[in-house]
């Protein structure tokens, strides 16, 4: 019998409630101990930045885009005409035992799964650059190369960072649809003919059943979840909005 998953298809949000979605996700697979796969997208063009990161380091084009930390690593990245993704799970979801690197590259098979079954041929940059010097440091996940970062035609495709706790994962990424023209990233749009949310999503799905042996159940939050994700996403805006009241007045002076 296939292993169960709970499937997350969710509505656009705002980048404060996908946020906190993802961290309530992450809190409370210890109590319900079922991996998830969660797909959703965004109201608004948002900015996310990882966890180590301040806002002051990042230059922005437009200052009116809204922004907040994740609890993953890694460069910031700007979601807009895009799917995203999440998953949750334990070390022991998976029969093999993979260290955190071994778990990264497994795990992303699945996108590489996703993007030939639209025709692509994704590779890891990895192999793409055997004799060059990966992950130098960058304030923008797309204008750096980690060594499981998937390329197509020699372009960065979407980002994807984890965090941590004990034995329990959390792994979400973007899946660009709409090429940003920034010279250095593609898109679905560069190499798929369709660029329909609702038909990606389905693909996505078939995609990663298909590559993981899983059964993916449909299902929303449960309460408890639900509950944390609405306090996480209103303290994630009142962060910004006070970063935000403070930048304008030290300008105003």
């Amino acid at each position: 019998m296939a292993q169960r998953w709970r499937l997350i298809n969710d509505e656009p949000h705002d980048g404060f409630y996908n946020m906190a979605v993802d961290e309530s996700l992450f809190k409370y697979y210890q109590r319900y101990k079922v991996p998830v796969f969660r797909i959703y997208s965004w109201l608004y063009p948002f900015l996310t930045i990882g966890f180590r990161q301040n806002i002051s380091d990042i230059t922005l084009d437009d200052d009116k885009v809204c922004y907040t930390k994740r609890i993953t690593g890694g460069g910031a990245i700007l979601h807009a005409n895009e799917l995203t993704y999440s998953m949750v799970l334990g070390k022991e979801t998976f029969s093999e035992s993979y260290n955190i690197k071994q778990m990264y590259k497994f795990i992303c098979g699945f996108l590489i799964f996703f993007y030939s079954s639209l025709g692509a041929r994704p590779k890891f940059a990895g192999d793409v650059f055997p004799d060059k010097r990966l992950g130098e440091p960058s304030a923008f996940c797309f204008l750096k190369y980690e060594h499981y970062d998937l390329l197509i035609n020699g372009k960065k495709i979407g980002g994807n960072a984890q965090r941590w706790s004990g034995r329990n994962l959390l792994q979400h990424g973007s899946i660009p649809i709409i090429s940003p023209n920034d010279g250095v990233s593609t898109a679905i749009c560069d190499f798929c003919g369709s660029t329909d949310k609702k038909i990606l999503a389905r693909q996505l799905i078939a995609s990663f059943k298909k590559y993981f042996s899983v059964d993916l159940v449909p299902d929303e939050l449960s309460k408890e979840e639900r509950r944390f994700a609405n306090k996480r996403a209103g303290e994630m805006r009142a962060i910004y909005d006070e970063e935000i009241k403070s930048s304008k007045t030290i300008l105003a002076r």
